[in-house]
């Protein structure tokens, strides 16, 4: 889990909101948005994870070239 930056909100037109976690750099980003498929999935910059915020809160889907799965039990 990112530590060491900046933790951003970051909120969709609706007003739901999501949490931005990044390393010091900021080259190294984790999403932290409940019901959102990606929740707790490092990308690399802010920039990647906004679009992927504001689809999931206008339409409630991912981009077409992106599907999650289910993550593995441990």
């Amino acid at each position: 889990m990112p530590s060491g930056g900046a933790a951003q909100p970051y909120r969709g037109d609706d007003g739901r909101g999501a949490i931005i976690d990044c390393l010091k750099a900021g080259h190294v980003c984790l999403l932290r948005m409940p019901g959102h498929p990606l929740d707790s999935h490092g990308f690399g910059v802010v920039g990647t994870i906004t679009p992927l915020v504001d689809l999931w809160v206008e339409e409630q889907r991912l981009p077409k070239y992106m599907r999650a799965v289910p993550m593995a039990k441990s």
